[in-house]
């Protein structure tokens, strides 16, 4: 019983919370960012060296989300839209100028 009443509490809190509150945020950025540090080619690591300096990616990886407040333009940088059926990325369809706003994001 007290089982099904914890499972019931979690469906339901699931349910009516915001979904800005169950986003990446920055903790879950920065994890992304130390996994995919781990798997860089060696050539992926000296380019990402060339940008960053010796930064980890995950010190960087919320950068995004930290200047878009201040710099509208960076807006786009942050995501691309890939269709659910695409079979992959296309910069031409996936990625749009700040002047092209997704309905209902960034304004």
């Amino acid at each position: 019983m007290k089982c099904a009443m914890v499972i019931g509490t979690a469906i339901v809190l699931t349910l009516v919370m915001p979904s800005t509150l169950v986003g990446w945020g920055s903790e879950g950025h920065q994890i992304v960012a130390s996994l995919a540090q781990t798997r860089l080619t060696e050539n992926a690591q000296r380019g990402i060296r060339s940008l960053i300096g010796d930064a980890s990616l995950a010190s960087v990886s919320n950068w995004a989300d930290e200047v878009r407040p201040e710099r509208d333009e960076t807006y786009s940088w942050h995501f691309v839209n890939i269709p659910e059926n695409a079979s992959g990325f296309s910069d031409e369809r996936d990625c749009f100028c700040a002047q092209q706003r997704t309905q209902g994001l960034g304004d």
